[in-house]
């Protein structure tokens, strides 16, 4: 859970956490993404709410054994994913043996994305999930070239599929490729506006508004590295923002409603502009 937090919030994603009980709700029409992490025991009614969210056009991520456990009736799925998911994904469990090393199992991307080329590797913990595809489209693969992440289309949305566990790398170890590999997918799957980063580096960006027109920009660099780095907003903002604890000064360019600026920051700094 915390892995895919730090993965997306780095990236300048903005993350809730759903509680259970959230669900009597239709509290996934509020979404346009949602992630699963260690989903082994989801109960019926969340599989169903979680169908009908990607059916009407949500990004559904989730990592291995997806609803493995039937809680109403205490026992292993028969299908893996359950309840049905797997005709969501697409996909069914095939094989499963643990990781290759105390460390993980290599994961190797089978096409290109966002932040991340064609055989770039990631790192899966505990268990290699090995799929029988039924329709899913393979994105990465283990080792041995059998498929370790798929994706799906149902319904208006698409779902998304690790036969491992990458969360725990980027919590644990502070996995780069990891976190990009998770960001990476709510790019091209998803439908979430956010800022762009020139080389789509780690500058978290968070663009605050009051009711009356006020702006304060908070921007983090979360790189190891000075940056110097333009960055792009698909909203328009006023021509210039003054620093909030400096005398800096940000200065937008508007073309319609995108708005752009340069910023340097140096490694783990943080600086706040208002209007």
């Amino acid at each position: 859970l915390i892995g895919f937090h730090k993965a997306l919030y780095e990236h300048s994603y903005n993350v809730d956490f759903i509680h259970p009980m959230e669900f009597e709700k239709d509290i996934l029409s509020n979404y346009k993404v949602f992630v699963i992490p260690f989903p082994y025991l989801i109960n019926e009614k969340i599989a169903e709410a979680v169908k009908n969210f990607v059916n009407k056009g949500g990004l559904l991520i989730s990592e291995s054994y997806t609803a493995g456990w039937n809680i109403e009736h205490g026992h292993h799925e028969k299908i893996v994913p359950g309840y049905g998911l797997d005709k969501v994904f697409n996909v069914k469990q095939g094989t499963v043996d643990p990781s290759d090393k105390e460390e993980g199992s290599e994961i190797i991307l089978s096409e290109d994305l966002p932040l991340l080329k064609r055989g770039e590797k990631i790192n899966g913990k505990f268990v290699k999930e090995r799929f029988f595809l039924n329709g899913a489209k393979t994105i990465a693969e283990f080792n041995d070239g059998t498929t370790a992440a798929a994706v799906s289309e149902f319904g208006k949305g698409k779902a998304v599929i690790i036969g491992s566990y990458i969360g725990i790398s980027v919590s644990r170890e502070n996995s780069i490729a990891n976190a990009k590999f998770i960001a990476a997918l709510v790019e091209k799957f998803g439908k979430v506006s956010k800022p762009k980063i020139e080389n789509n580096k780690r500058i978290r960006v968070d663009l605050l508004k009051d009711k009356y027109g006020g702006v304060m920009l908070i921007l983090q660099n979360k790189e190891n590295i000075s940056l110097d780095v333009e960055i792009e907003f698909n909203t328009k903002i006023k021509k210039e923002l003054t620093e909030q604890f400096g005398k800096g000064k940000l200065i937008f360019t508007n073309h319609g409603e995108i708005s752009k600026t340069g910023i340097s920051l140096k490694a783990g700094e943080v600086k706040v502009y208002r209007d």
